[in-house]
């Protein structure tokens, strides 16, 4: 028997406007929440979103420690028997009016409904990226083949599934997601008192993939807000994700730490070859690759590349 109760589960730092126009969303839901639970730091976002308390059963809670994985950690001790499943959902997205009951019919009708454990929603309608006969090559040199999608490869490398059409398994699934609630509060990625915990995701769902099936849903959409008009380095960018990477490989025994240094020396090859006007940048993103490689041959654990590089981040 299929139950469709659920809670939704937002993290969510100094963006009041975009959270309330995600609540705003949430009430025009064709099957509304039992329960939204708001975990924020920085700023109370309450003032801005108090007008959605008689349509949502809301409850907001303040988390001194930064980063999404503390906020989740804590706002999915909110929940209880009440609900089935449980969304995560980010606080600059906005719900389709059907994603829910189109994702509910999903995976209520799937054969393998019982061994579902987790499904992805579609981000509005993304075309499929064609690359030129030089990027093919590089990147099946490199073992970065797009193909098939929502794969981990077996050096790390995860595939996009968003440009899909129609239903299929994965083995990751990105931060907008629901899942069976006993799952959802399994939630216990080691990567606390990180403000950007890139790959949280990705850790979280490939390891309940090893024992659940996931699937991506195209008709269950969300949609991207107005972007905000934060910045990012990409060299900084570069970094962080060379590292994050780098860690959930060693999180996951099984997958190839050679093969994730020769798609790593690929990506570089690849942004050095775009950023020949940039000698620093290009060096600097050399010796942390050279960094990676002393890593991996000197056999450094995974705790150890978060304690010695990603809390340095």
């Amino acid at each position: 028997m299929f139950n469709s109760r659920y809670g939704i589960l937002i993290a969510t730092r100094n963006r009041a406007e975009q959270l309330n126009e995600l609540l705003h969303s949430i009430t025009n839901l064709r099957l509304k929440p039992e329960s939204v639970i708001i975990s924020y730091s920085g700023e109370n976002p309450y003032e801005r979103i108090k007008g959605h308390r008689d349509s949502l059963n809301m409850k907001l809670i303040e988390n001194m420690k930064p980063g999404q994985v503390a906020q989740k950690k804590m706002g999915l001790l909110c929940f209880g028997n009440e609900v089935d499943w449980i969304m995560f959902c980010d606080d600059d997205i906005t719900l389709e009016p059907n994603c829910i009951t189109n994702m509910f019919d999903v995976i209520s009708k799937h054969e393998n409904f019982s061994k579902i454990g987790g499904a992805g929603f579609s981000v509005g309608q993304n075309v499929k990226k064609v690359h030129s006969l030089v990027e093919k090559i590089g990147r099946a040199i490199f073992c970065l083949s797009t193909n098939p999608p929502g794969i981990v490869r077996f050096n790390g490398y995860n595939t996009s599934y968003i440009q899909e059409r129609s239903v299929i398994y994965t083995s990751w699934l990105n931060s907008a997601s629901i899942w069976r609630r006993d799952i959802a509060k399994s939630y216990d990625v080691p990567m606390e008192n990180v403000a950007h915990a890139l790959t949280e995701d990705l850790i979280f769902s490939h390891s309940v993939s090893k024992k659940w099936r996931l699937i991506y849903n195209p008709n269950a959409i969300i949609n991207l807000q107005k972007k905000s008009e934060e910045t990012f380095n990409n060299n900084q960018l570069r970094y962080e994700q060379l590292y994050h990477n780098l860690y959930f490989v060693l999180l996951n025994s099984e997958i190839s730490k050679i093969g994730y240094f020769w798609s790593s020396l690929g990506r570089f090859i690849k942004s050095a070859s775009l950023d020949t006007k940039n000698s620093s940048s290009v060096k600097s993103d050399l010796l942390d690759l050279i960094d990676v490689l002393k890593l991996l041959l000197t056999n450094k654990s995974a705790k150890y590349v978060f304690e010695n590089r990603i809390r340095n981040l």
